[in-house]
């Protein structure tokens, strides 16, 4: 299974929300590395809050990643290479999709909600 993210937007008057762009997925079983890098709750199958909040977490993630792989020492992790490696590209992938979005809808920034599902 995987974790599939999305930008959604409230639909005024309602509690609905309509997604506004389709952006990175990964697998289950690194969900403790993005927790644990980013402090994220990563709330499956729910709206983990504003991107304007999510995002800066995952750009913070994404250096202690970099950091770690740069100096990585199989024994004293509890991940693999491999494993930091995927998240790292997970997170790289969400991080140009907000950009690529912050260019096309500018005006919907502040209002974007951050979907796991």
């Amino acid at each position: 299974m995987s974790y599939d993210i999305s930008f959604q937007v409230r639909v005024h008057g309602t509690d609905l929300y309509v997604p506004a762009w389709h952006s990175a997925n990964v697998t289950w079983n690194v969900r403790d590395i993005i927790v644990e890098f980013t402090g994220l709750d990563w709330n499956n199958e729910a709206n983990n809050g504003l991107c304007t909040d999510v995002i800066p977490k995952i750009r913070e993630g994404r250096r202690k990643i970099d950091k770690t792989i740069k100096e990585y020492d199989g024994s004293k992790s509890p991940y693999s290479l491999g494993q930091l490696k995927s998240v790292d590209n997970f997170f790289l992938e969400i991080l140009d999709d907000w950009r690529e979005f912050g260019v096309c809808y500018p005006d919907l920034v502040p209002h974007v909600t951050f979907w796991i599902t």
